[in-house]
C-alpha cells in the first residue's frame, strides 16, 4: 500500500509544472551590514524551500518552483533612488526576455524607492506575464488591489527618502557651521578625524576637520603668482605638466593620469574663495532632471548659504592659502580678461571661436575620434581654413601627458567618413539585415502577448466583479450613496474599457506581422542623412551612437619627415559600426 501511494506522489510530481524563480537583493551603503544582500537571498529560499510562498498565479499543488541560480541577482551599496544598478538592469533584461516567471524580493523598496519607478515596473510585470512577491508586504503583482498597494508603498518609501534627506542635510549643516569638513575638500586641503564613535559594532572615524596641505599650497600659491605675472590657464597647465607636478586625487583617479593638469581646473583654483579662508557651502542644489535623469547644478538664493563657523564674514585664518593681496590682483586680472570682449564685435568674435574650437565646437567628429597615442579624443582645436582635429591632452594640457601634436584636416576627415558611413547604410543587404533583425526583436516581445492574454482577462473579470458590487452598493444605498462610491465605479468603467481595448489588439497581432520594410528603413536612413549633412549637434550625437567605441586616427606615415607637412601625409581612421 505504501509502495503504492509513493508511486502516486511520483506520477503527480512528474505531472506538475515548473514555475522559474529569480530572486533580487539590495543595499543602500557601505555602511551597513555587508551581508545584508546574502541574507535576503537565504530568506527567499528558505521560504521556497517550505513552500511558504504563496503565489496567487502558481499554487504550489500544480507547479514546482525551481529557483534560477543564473537570474539571483544582487546590488551592493547601491541606492534605492536610481534604478542605474547593474543587478537591476540585468532583472529588467531578465524580464523582458521572459527568462523567470516568479520574482520574489525581500521587500518592495529592495527594487526601487520612487514611485514613478515601482509603478513603471509595475506595468512590465503585468505586460511580460511574471509575478512578483514581496515577503515583508505580503504582497504579490497579481492581487486584485496590487496597483493600489503599490502606489501606497512607493509613497511611503519616497517619503521615506525626503525625511531621510532632511535629516541627513541637518546634520550635515551643523558640522558646517561647527567647522568640520563634510567631503567638500578641494587642492590643497586634507582632513583629520577628530574623534572615534562606535557604529555598528565598531570604532570609526568622525567629526573630521579641514587642515592645509603644505605641498600643495605651494602649488596653489604659484599658480596666482603665474597667473598674476600674465600666464593664461592653459599657460600655466603646460607649466605644471612639464614640470611633472601631480595633479589633485580626484583627476588622477578619473583619468588614472598622475600629471593631468588642464585650464579648467586652473580656473577653478583661480575663482575659489576658500583659499583665502572664506568658506560657504550650500551655493548650489544638485537637482536630477525628470526627463534625462542628468544631475543639473542649480544656484541657490543667498539666504539659503551656510557659512564656515556660522558667520558669512568669517575668515578663518588657518586654512587661508593665498594672500588677500594676491587673490584680489587675480581677481582683477580675470574680470579684465572677461571685460575683453564685451562690444558686441569682440563678443561676436568670441562666440565663432567657442564654436571652431573645443569641446562643443560644430564638428561632427569632436570626440568620436581618437587619438592613436594616448587614446584620448580629439577635437577641433584649430579654426583656420577649414579647421583641424588634435589631441586635447596634447593640445591643451602638455606634450608630456601626449606627444601626439599632429593635426587632422577636418574638411576631408568629416567628408570621408560620411561619405563610407552612407555607404553601409544605404547597401541593400544592410538594410535587409537592420530589418529582419528589428522584426525577429518585434516578435520576439510578442512571444509573451499570450501570457499577457491570460492576465488581461483575469483582470477583466475582477473588475466585472468589482463593478457588479458597486452597483448593487449604490442600489441598496439609492440617494444617499457617497460621492467617493461613484466615483470609483466611473474610474473602474474606464480600466474595463482599456483592458478591453488592449484585448483587441493582442487578439489582432500574428506572430507573422512585418513591422518594418527596407523601403521604409531606407527612408528613415535619408531622413538622417539630412541632419548630418545639416545639423552638426544632431550628427555629433549620431556618430557616437554608430561608433560607440569611437574611431582612432593614425597617420599612415609617423615619420620626422611626414611630421613636418600634415597636409601630405595620409591618414588611417580605424573603427567598427554598432554591431546589428
Amino acid at each position: 500500500m505504501s509502495e503504492q501511494i509513493s508511486k502516486n506522489q511520483d506520477s503527480n510530481s512528474l505531472r506538475k509544472k515548473v514555475c522559474r524563480v529569480a530572486i533580487y537583493a539590495r543595499f543602500s551603503s557601505d555602511r551597513q551590514n555587508p551581508e545584508s544582500a546574502n541574507e535576503q537571498i537565504a530568506r527567499a529560499r528558505r521560504r521556497i524551500a517550505e513552500g511558504r510562498l504563496r503565489s496567487r498565479v502558481f499554487a504550489t499543488s500544480d507547479y514546482d518552483f525551481r529557483i534560477e541560480e543564473a537570474w539571483i541577482k544582487k546590488d551592493e551599496a547601491k541606492s534605492g533612488k536610481t534604478i542605474a544598478r547593474s543587478g537591476y538592469e540585468e532583472l529588467l533584461h531578465g524580464l523582458r526576455t521572459k527568462a523567470f516567471d516568479l520574482l520574489v524580493v525581500d521587500d518592495l523598496s529592495r527594487l526601487t524607492r520612487e514611485l514613478g519607478s515601482l509603478l513603471d515596473l509595475y506595468e512590465l510585470l503585468q505586460f511580460y506575464g511574471v509575478e512578483l512577491i514581496s515577503i515583508a508586504d505580503a504582497m504579490s503583482s497579481a492581487d486584485p488591489s496590487a496597483k493600489i498597494a503599490f502606489t501606497v508603498k512607493g509613497m511611503v518609501n519616497e517619503m521615506g527618502n525626503e525625511a531621510h534627506a532632511n535629516r541627513t542635510k541637518r546634520g550635515l549643516e551643523q558640522k558646517k557651521v561647527s567647522g568640520y569638513s563634510t567631503g567638500d575638500i578641494c587642492y590643497g586641503y586634507g582632513s583629520r578625524a577628530t574623534t572615534t564613535i562606535r557604529k555598528g559594532g565598531r570604532e570609526v572615524q568622525a567629526n573630521f576637520r579641514p587642515y592645509v596641505n603644505p605641498d600643495e599650497a605651494l602649488v596653489v600659491n604659484e599658480i596666482f603668482d603665474l597667473f598674476v605675472q600674465g600666464k593664461g590657464p592653459q599657460a600655466i597647465c603646460h607649466y605644471l605638466n612639464g614640470r611633472k607636478v601631480p595633479a589633485s586625487k580626484r583627476s588622477q583617479a578619473r583619468t588614472g593620469k598622475l600629471y593631468n593638469w588642464g585650464p579648467s581646473a586652473i580656473n577653478a583654483i583661480l575663482k575659489n574663495p576658500k583659499y583665502i579662508g572664506v568658506w560657504t557651502w550650500s551655493r548650489y542644489q544638485q537637482k536630477i532632471h525628470p526627463e534625462t535623469g542628468k544631475r543639473i547644478r542649480v544656484p541657490q538664493p543667498e539666504a539659503e548659504w551656510i557659512h564656515h563657523l556660522g558667520d558669512k564674514d568669517k575668515v578663518d585664518p588657518e586654512l587661508a592659502i593665498v594672500p588677500r593681496e594676491k587673490w584680489e590682483a587675480a581677481q582683477n586680472r580675470l574680470r579684465k580678461r572677461t571685460l575683453a570682449v564685451s562690444s558686441e564685435k569682440e563678443r561676436a568674435s568670441a562666440m565663432r571661436s567657442v564654436k571652431v574650437a573645443g569641446a562643443n565646437c560644430e564638428a561632427i567628429l569632436s570626440s568620436v575620434l581618437r587619438c592613436h597615442s594616448c587614446n584620448g579624443p580629439l577635437y577641433q582645436v584649430s579654426g583656420k581654413g577649414d579647421g583641424y582635429y588634435g589631441c586635447y591632452v596634447s593640445h591643451r594640457k602638455n606634450r608630456s601627458v601626449c606627444s601626439n601634436r599632429r593635426l587632422l584636416p577636418r574638411k576631408k576627415v568629416d567628408a570621408a567618413v560620411v561619405a563610407k558611413l552612407k555607404e553601409v547604410l544605404f547597401d541593400p543587404h544592410h538594410l535587409e539585415l537592420a530589418t529582419n533583425r528589428y522584426n525577429q526583436l518585434m516578435r520576439e516581445k510578442l512571444k509573451a502577448a499570450p501570457q499577457r492574454s491570460t492576465v488581461l482577462q483575469s483582470r477583466l473579470q475582477g473588475i466585472e466583479t468589482e463593478i457588479g458590487n458597486l452597483l448593487q452598493f449604490i442600489m441598496a444605498s439609492g440617494a444617499s450613496a457617497p460621492t467617493s462610491i461613484r466615483d470609483m465605479l466611473v474610474a473602474k468603467e474606464a480600466e474595463k474599457q482599456a483592458v478591453t481595448a488592449e484585448l483587441q489588439v493582442i487578439g489582432q497581432v500574428s506572430e507573422d506581422k512585418t513591422f518594418l520594410t527596407s523601403f521604409a528603413l531606407k527612408q528613415k536612413m535619408e531622413s538622417l542623412q539630412g541632419y548630418l549633412d545639416q545639423d552638426s549637434d544632431i550628427a555629433n550625437r549620431a556618430m557616437k551612437l554608430f561608433f560607440p567605441e569611437g574611431l582612432v586616427a593614425r597617420p599612415a606615415d609617423d615619420t620626422e619627415q611626414s611630421r613636418c607637412n600634415p597636409h601630405r601625409n595620409p591618414w588611417s581612421v580605424v573603427g567598427g559600426l554598432l554591431p546589428l
